[in-house]
């Protein structure tokens, strides 16, 4: 077998070989890897076969063909390469904070990296919003202006929609942050009236994230601010998840709006400018100097192949003749 940064995955689905394949050219600093060469990184008799080899290459394909200018993969003739005249650093990123034995989360070192992510979210939920539509980051802290007490910062969050305040100074303390949202967003109307579409979006990277969308509670925001019908709800992560993952048809009943990273991708492909930003400077030199640090940590005497997430297991297919568990 063949030294790699990355543990190969045990299943051969299109999406798990992709992930795999990514992060290995991700993390070991090779261009690229030849499809013959994909064997050499499995016990014999325990590789993919032609067809999911094919699966595989026909993801990497469709994935660039979602996002060209951002998605730094490849799949050209009989190889999977690292573009590297493509700025992959969104990314980079998502991928770093997909690493379940990354060293930002050992150290605990999430407050460096959640008004970036944040960042993502907002300008993805603008794309998503389309003509007019807009977005602020409203975890604490971070740079869009929102004030540091939560009631105020409520205040501020209803007149940059042009909506009206409810109740929130009656019901929040010094103690309270963000109100378990992240990010809004929304696309109102010239005409000033109330009734438009408006986002409320929890941004995680625990690995446990379908939990989160329970921290952001419709009702109680329906009181804090005037929308009239609930807001959607919206969850945002750095995994890819599988079409297929279970964990889709759980959220599907908790969250409007699911934003993985292949989403958030094709959505920043569509939106602003990412280096127009003066976080974006902060967000390429992070994900670098991360780079350096999860290579090290892998290369030390004691290092393992980073855990990636393990994907979703995809729903079954229930058989009538089997007994109900």
């Amino acid at each position: 077998m063949s030294a790699s940064l990355s543990e190969a995955p045990t299943d051969f689905t299109a999406y798990e070989l992709s992930e795999w394949i990514e992060m290995h050219l991700f993390l070991n600093g090779v261009r690229s890897m030849s499809r013959a060469s994909i064997s050499t990184f499995f016990p014999a008799g325990q590789s993919p076969d032609g067809a999911e080899i094919d699966q595989l290459f026909a993801e990497i394909r469709q994935r660039a063909e979602a996002a060209p200018t951002l998605y730094p993969f490849r799949a050209i003739d009989e190889s999977i390469e690292l573009d590297e005249s493509i700025d992959g650093t969104a990314y980079a990123l998502l991928q770093i904070l997909s690493i379940e034995s990354a060293p930002f989360r050992k150290e605990n070192r999430f407050n460096e990296i959640n008004p970036s992510f944040e960042l993502l979210t907002r300008e993805a939920l603008i794309s998503y919003g389309g003509h007019g539509a807009q977005g602020r980051r409203f975890g604490w802290p971070n740079g869009d202006g929102r004030p540091e007490r939560l009631g105020d910062a409520v205040e501020w969050l209803a007149g940059e929609m042009g909506l009206s305040v409810g109740t929130v100074h009656a019901e929040v303390d010094s103690d309270d942050k963000d109100g378990g949202i992240d990010v809004a967003s929304w696309n109102s109307f010239p005409d000033g009236s109330p009734s438009f579409s408006t986002f409320l979006a929890q941004c995680t990277v625990q690995m446990t994230y379908e939990r989160k969308p329970a921290d952001v509670v419709a009702t109680k925001w329906m009181s804090w601010i005037q929308f009239g019908m609930p807001p959607g709800i919206a969850l945002s992560v750095p995994f890819a998840i599988p079409p297929d993952a279970k964990v889709r048809i759980d959220l599907h009943y908790k969250v409007n709006l699911l934003l993985d990273r292949l989403r958030l991708i094709y959505l920043l492909e569509h939106g602003a400018a990412l280096d127009t930003f003066p976080e974006y400077a902060f967000m390429k030199a992070w994900t670098d100097a991360e780079v350096i640090r999860t290579r090290a940590a892998l290369l030390a005497p004691s290092g393992a192949p980073p855990r990636r997430p393990k994907m979703r297991k995809p729903l079954r297919t229930l058989n009538a003749n089997a007994p109900d568990e």
